[in-house]
């Protein structure tokens, strides 16, 4: 465990990416590459904020996602996670085979 020190978010828009790391205070660097084009259900809402946006720049993406993640409450995350939890249990009872949300 440990604390989060330090956070860096990084956009690509040409990608559809957004790197997420995190350095805690114990030394563990968790770093999450998001892939909207694969990644919706695990970040739809935010996809949906920003649908409606024109950034002009990478910059101005890491901006409006950093507030958004911030806005976020903590019951928001709990929710993404027990989400996860569930596919990856139904992915693990398949052994990997193909699954539907």
């Amino acid at each position: 465990g440990g604390d989060v020190l330090q956070e860096t978010i990084t956009a690509n828009v040409s990608e559809d990416s957004v790197t997420l790391e995190f350095q805690r205070s114990d030394g563990t660097l968790i770093t999450q590459l998001v892939d909207f084009r694969n990644n919706f259900h695990l970040f739809g809402p935010l996809k949906h904020h920003l649908s409606a946006e024109h950034f002009p720049d990478d910059e101005a993406v890491e901006r409006e996602v950093t507030a958004w993640f911030r806005e976020q409450p903590k019951e928001f995350y709990a929710a993404c996670f027990q989400g996860l939890v569930k596919r990856w249990g139904k992915c693990l009872n398949v052994q990997g085979d193909y699954v539907e949300n």
